[in-house]
């Protein structure tokens, strides 16, 4: 990271980033090396079919015990088996060939839903369209009824472990000799306890949690335990299994069967299979086979790189686009659908793929699937994993309190901290940065992928590539063969020195590293506002966006100047289409910044997807508490610039101006009701209780809100039963009401609060301590904190009994209520609270209403305060104040 040192250097981030200064226009043909001669290489990179038997792999399979769910199929792979698109059907991984393990065995359970009653089946799915996939529909498999299935490809626990022990387990049985059962496992825990034994009993960090285990089938036994186990499915204990069936898959195959022709690299993809299948248990209706072809350069001093054009790539689509016999296309549109993906983020390079739908000529005739990529890309693929995509980086800029914040209002306890997004951030840095230095001397291709059809790819037969052209020839010239190495108006790629190409990704990357990095050093956690947030958001998503081949211009937020949503929402981008039209290359518009601070613009802020930063979107299932808690943390922002220029004019005044004390006030207030709405969350947890529907009479939603405070007759309205007091042991009633208060919100005073440190309503209090600090000065955010206690005893008259450990300390009623609940009788509340008398609530005393005075208050008493307390009403102040910020 940079250190805080070269931070203090003025760095002109406008002229960097932005356009500004109009930059030079960046052109590629500039670092093209016309000469030179390009080999062609073909192979097949993948495969996948329907397999009718286990008995598909001659020499045995291995099967594997609990295989973990990362190697299930997870992407689309634009074909449909029996009807079924994998990537959205359950199934799990089976095994492998024996004599080679890239060949793998799925088991796919098309009629698997959730819950085994009808009542308890939910539809999980999302609308599909089927309109651009063939059904390959199985005659012989059984027709079962169609019950509302669940979408995705995992299978859990409970189903795998009646998978291994009620279908295969017993067919293992049935088969095998006895003098093999025994080295099988005799149950799904049985096996499973094995592979997690290393990680669970030894506690060795240098292995893996779980350690792969597989164990021998031999093939002579696979084609009877496939027929029991299918016959097995017809009990309707296992209905779930019924209509199961198999696929075997072999991916990045390329190296095993690269050749210099097609015909040689498809005899030796044959042979293999030959060797390890049995193809007459091979359903080849169903059967595809990924044919790749790639261009390099030869081995030269200079290392190249191949990099696909942009408008090359889109007349290969238009080529897809073919019509139909009547001279009409597919539902008046287009039948094949392409997308592009740019190359670090220039405009005349690229990666395409094209899906070509059913009606499609050549998808009738065989084609399914067709890509151009640049091997270039896999610098930095790590099986699919590529750097900057975790959506961590997005919180390096976070603050440490509004983390948390958003951590306890989201309810989540493995998510990100900011030491992780940290670290998270450098292992991808420094991955990036080996490979570019690794890779100097190294050349990158272009290559092109068909997935087509296994009677197709016997009917293939491309002639030979004509011979390169180097500096001396200029016979090929002449020869209009697509895809060659000759010269020609528009060749189909970019010609470029590898070492240009990786130090221009290099300067694209440290554009906006350095950027996010400088943020990061300049301003210490303590002094980040939520303008710092949106910046390192967008960062974020820029620097994914330039090291990987992402698709920018499907990302409004990146690629339009404005929009309107389909909910006529008004949306503003960075308007990189803009910039790549003019320059080639994406330049911030330097009218949407505020390049003194190095933030956006305010009407920009608040119209972009920025502000939705990825730890805060983390959490689901509470979104509207962590909408709401951030709402709180920006509230307090604007509050405390507003107090700044209030202080800033009032520097030397005494007594201090009105609006500053209404504004410290608001503050004040702003923690109460963060309090008090985190107590009536408690009680509505204890209860399991809704406020709003449960009861006979609905809460008042300025109640649930918190701007009520708390009183004794809003608590026992809550829980309906008079809430039990705690009583206070002498010694302690000397402690005045206001410090019981003071108590609760205080920190750094030396006593432990172990368990409710982190509470929501306390991070809150820190954070606006510290905006105080920032704005107005210690001696203001002092006084300021010492009077949370006094200014709120105007609002509590009623407080947990809070402990070291426990913020909310129960009775020993709590073993009396699970009796209780036993015997079906209700339960009672079994929280303890503390409580205040006012003298002036006494009706034969004449003392004022004065809760500030602690010498009119009365700790720890058995006599109740009845009556409401006064209302904070910091929810309409704050309504009112943002209505007149904006």
């Amino acid at each position: 990271m940079l250190s805080k040192e070269m931070a203090e250097v003025p760095v002109n981030w406008k002229a960097a980033l932005s356009d500004s200064e109009p930059p030079s226009r960046l052109l590629l043909s500039s670092s093209e090396y016309i000469r030179g001669s390009t080999t062609v290489a073909f192979d097949i990179d993948s495969f996948i079919a329907h397999a009718q038997s286990l008995a598909i792999f001659k020499t045995g399979l291995r099967f594997t015990i609990d295989a973990p769910i990362m190697h299930n199929i997870q992407k689309n792979i634009h074909v449909r088996i029996n009807g079924k698109a994998l990537h959205k059907t359950p199934h799990m991984l089976l095994g492998r060939c024996r004599t080679e393990e890239s060949f793998k065995l799925y088991v796919v359970f098309p009629n698997m839903v959730i819950g085994t009653e009808e009542g308890d089946i939910r539809d999980q799915g999302q609308n599909r369209d089927d309109s651009d996939q063939e059904d390959h529909s199985d005659s012989t498999s059984e027709q079962q009824p169609q019950p509302r299935r669940r979408t995705g490809s995992y299978t859990t626990q409970d189903e795998r472990q009646r998978f291994t022990d009620e279908l295969l387990l017993p067919a293992l049985e049935d088969v095998c000799p006895a003098y093999m059962r025994h080295h099988y496992p005799f149950g799904y825990v049985h096996g499973r306890d094995k592979t997690l034994a290393r990680n669970t009993e030894g506690r060795n960090l240098q292995h893996a949690r779980r350690e792969a285990i597989s164990i021998l089938i031999r093939g002579e036994f696979l084609d009877a335990m496939w027929s029991f186990m299918v016959q097995l499915t017809r009990r309707p204990t296992l209905s779930c299994f019924r209509g199961m069936f198999l696929v075997v898959n072999c991916k990045n195959s390329k190296l095993a069967y690269q050749s210099e022709t097609f015909q040689e690299a498809r005899q030796l993809f044959m042979d293999d299979i030959n060797m390890h299948m049995d193809l007459a248990k091979l359903n080849t209706v169903q059967s595809w086979v990924d044919v790749g072809r790639e261009l390099a350069p030869d081995s030269e001093r200079r290392p190249k790189t191949f990099l696909w054009r942009i408008c090359c790539l889109q007349r290969w689509y238009r080529s897809f686009c073919q019509q139909l016999s009547d001279g009409s296309s597919s539902g008046g549109g287009r039948n094949a659908q392409g997308m592009l993906y740019g190359c670090h983020m220039l405009r005349d390079a690229g990666s395409m793929t094209v899906d070509l739908a059913v009606s499609n000529p050549l998808r009738k005739g065989g084609i399914i699937y067709a890509q151009r990529y640049n091997t270039m890309k896999g610098l930095f693929d790590a099986q699919g994993t590529y750097p900057f995509t975790n959506p961590a980086v997005e919180g390096v800029l976070v603050p440490q309190d509004i983390g948390d914040l958003w951590k306890v209002a989201g309810g989540g306890r493995g998510t990100w901290t900011a030491a992780m997004c940290r670290d998270i951030y450098l292992a991808s840095k420094n991955r990036v940065h080996h490979a570019l230095e690794a890779a100097e001397t190294a050349s990158f291709s272009a290559r092109e992928e068909y997935r087509v059809r296994w009677d197709l790819l016997w009917e293939l037969s491309p002639s030979p590539p004509p011979p390169s052209p180097t500096s001396s020839s200029s016979s090929a010239t002449k020869t209009a063969q697509p895809l060659s190495s000759r010269r020609i108006p528009c060749p189909a790629y970019w010609r470029l020195c590898t070492r240009e190409m990786l130090q221009f990704t290099r300067w694209e990357l440290n554009r906006w590293l350095g950027c996010l990095e400088w943020l990061y050093a300049r301003w210490s956690t303590q002094h980040r506002t939520y303008d710092h947030i949106v910046m390192g958001t967008m960062l974020a998503r820029l620097i994914r966006a330039s090291i990987n081949n992402e698709a920018i211009h499907i990302d409004y937020n990146l690629w339009k100047d404005s929009w309107t949503t389909q909910n006529d929402l008004y949306r503003e981008g960075l308007d990189f289409e803009g910039s790549m039209t003019k320059y080639h290359l994406p330049w911030l518009p330097a009218r949407k910044f505020d390049w003194q601070h190095i933030h956006l613009q305010k009407q920009f802020r608040d119209n972009c997807s920025f502000q939705h930063n990825a730890l805060r979107t983390a959490y689901q299932r509470r979104r509207k508490s962590v909408v709401a808690a951030d709402d709180t943390f920006r509230h307090i922002q604007l509050i405390a610039v507003q107090l700044a220029s209030v202080a800033a004019v009032a520097a030397d005044a005494e007594p201090r101006p009105q609006h500053m004390r209404e504004l410290l006030d608001w503050l004040h207030r702003i923690c109460y009701r963060e309090f008090a709405r985190g107590v009536i969350e408690s009680c509505r947890k204890d209860f399991r209780t809704d406020f709003q529907t449960d009861l006979l009479e609905p809460i008042d939603p300025l109640i649930l809100s918190g701007d009520r405070g708390l009183s004794w007759d809003l608590v026992n309205h809550l829980l309906a039963t008079p809430p039990k007091l705690h009583k206070i042991p002498k010694k302690k009633n000397r402690i005045t009401w206001a410090e019981h208060i003071q108590y609760l919100f205080e920190w750094d005073d030396g006593l432990r609060r172990g368990g409710w440190e982190k509470q929501q309503y306390r991070i809150i209090t820190q954070h606006t301590y510290d905006a105080i600090r920032r704005t107005c000065g210690a001696d203001i955010a002092a006084e300021w904190r010492q009077s949370i206690g006094l200014y709120g005893c105007r609002y509590f008259f009623i407080l947990p009994h809070a402990g070291v450990s426990s913020f909310h300390i129960r009775s020993t009623k709590r073993v009396q209520n699970g009796q209780r609940q036993q015997a079906g009788l209700e339960t009672t509340s079994t929280k303890l609270w503390k409580g205040a008398f006012h003298m002036s609530r006494d009706e034969s005393s004449d003392v004022p209403w004065s809760p500030e005075n602690q010498q009119y208050w009365i700790v720890g008493t058995e006599k109740i305060m009845h009556g409401d307390s006064d209302p904070i009403n910091v929810t309409a102040i704050i309504d009112r104040f943002l209505a007149h910020s904006d």
